[in-house]
């Protein structure tokens, strides 16, 4: 099920199983900041207009040999029995086509054994009721160019790949051509549809697809890029050679793309329930980092429960009137929330559970660290046990075995109450 879009903003989320109508609203609604939209809008001015940029990559990265095929060929995409149709959002259908006989297949793609790519194309249905979809679909494919073509993220293990890239005449306009990403193929989809087919994952299994998502982000900051927009949803499942899963992180058109670390920004947009409290404020580019570490450390909590809603195991014993929105984000203000959620996950005896929550989930942007949480994940514990020393203000570093004597109703309660004397 593709999520709600509010007009003019970015792609979808899918829901890997039922929720309440609510809650998935509150989960799918994906957000772009007044601000941003009009700034973005005042600094594209200078630069060339985005299929431009689009055809500059694209005909750099053939001559470099960086796509499989050179052909510059119009295609014309349609479903059929040797092109199904394997996810659709917002601005994207999204293909499976198997590659021609003539195709150069990728090495790495060789070495897993692929025998299909992706092909994401124009989701005209969402053209058909937008009239700003052509600038968005531009704008889109050439934010997921820029962070793909990057060089030191192409080949990177927990990137998804891109392979090449082709276009597509419009149906009803000639002077159109559409973009097409033509990608890496997910054998076992997004990690929640995985997890879902799955029952659930082992925690082995679990610890290991986490690192290899908690990996991919470390390499995106590292070349000055942040996501923007972390959760199951945009982790996709791949064959791997020898350990046979590999999660990768993919889906970057809400990602922020070599920001200046002498400014402030606005991220460009956020999926509500995943963000960090502070996601709609100007941050700097360290800040809008810690978002991405933030909603790293929701994603983990989702997956150690197995269930599309986290926020919805929590008790609400005396916040009965509050609704899901506000419920959600007084949840993420709360300094004891990384306590209330090490709570929620006590009795699963994941042995790294606490020590990422605790790298993740704090209130307070300085005391998260990415880096801490992939030595947890790794079964590197030393480092993240000094950082949890020294938070005296949460006093994490008995987290684990607290036996929390107020629930998250009775918290929140108290919050609420304080706030209105």
């Amino acid at each position: 099920m593709s999520s709600t879009i509010l007009p003019g903003i970015g792609a979808g989320a899918q829901h890997s199983e039922a929720i309440p109508a609510e809650s998935l609203a509150y989960s799918s609604i994906t957000l772009l900041h007044p601000a941003h939209k009009a700034d973005a809008r005042h600094r594209s001015q200078p630069l060339p207009p985005p299929f431009i940029r689009i055809l500059d990559i694209f005909f750099r990265q053939n001559k470099t040999g960086g796509f499989f095929s050179g052909a510059c060929a119009f295609n014309d995409v349609q479903f059929s029995g040797q092109r199904p149709i394997v996810g659709v959002g917002h601005h994207f259908v999204v293909y499976a086509s198997p590659f021609a006989k003539l195709d150069e297949i990728p090495e790495q793609v060789r070495k897993a054994g692929a025998e299909v790519y992706c092909i994401k194309s124009p989701n005209f249905t969402s053209k058909s009721e937008n009239d700003d979809f052509q600038r968005e679909y531009y704008h889109t494919t050439l934010q997921e160019l820029r962070v793909m073509t990057h060089p030191d993220l192409v080949g990177q293990d927990n990137i998804i790949s891109l392979l090449g890239l082709d276009f597509m005449e419009d149906y009803d306009d000639f002077k159109i051509s559409w973009p097409l990403l033509l990608m890496e193929y997910a054998d076992f989809g997004t990690l929640d549809v995985f997890q879902q087919d799955l029952n659930g994952l082992q925690p082995d299994l679990a610890r290991r697809l986490l690192l290899d998502v908690a990996n991919g982000l470390l390499s995106l900051h590292r070349c000055n890029v942040i996501h923007g927009d972390v959760k199951s949803e945009n982790v996709l499942i791949c064959r791997h050679p020898t350990r046979q899963y590999v999660a990768k992180v993919s889906d970057f058109g809400l990602a922020v793309v070599n920001p200046s670390p002498e400014k402030q920004h606005y991220l460009p947009g956020c999926t509500r329930l995943w963000s960090a409290p502070e996601a709609q404020t100007q941050l700097s580019v360290l800040g809008m980092q810690l978002t991405d570490v933030y909603s790293f450390g929701l994603t983990v909590w989702r997956v150690l429960l197995n269930c599309a809603n986290p926020f919805e195991r929590l008790p609400r014993t005396t916040t009965s009137f509050y609704g899901q929105n506000d419920f959600v984000q007084q949840m993420k203000s709360n300094k004891m929330f990384p306590q209330i959620v090490i709570q929620s996950i006590e009795g699963l005896r994941v042995t790294f559970a606490s020590a990422v929550v605790a790298a993740t989930l704090n209130l307070d942007p300085a005391q998260r660290s990415l880096e801490a949480a992939i030595h947890a994940l790794s079964g590197v514990t030393a480092t993240m046990h000094h950082k949890i020393e020294a938070s005296n203000d949460l006093q994490l570093s008995g987290l684990a075995q607290r036996d929390l004597s107020e629930d998250a109703g009775t918290i929140l309660g108290k919050v609420s109450y304080n706030r209105h004397l």
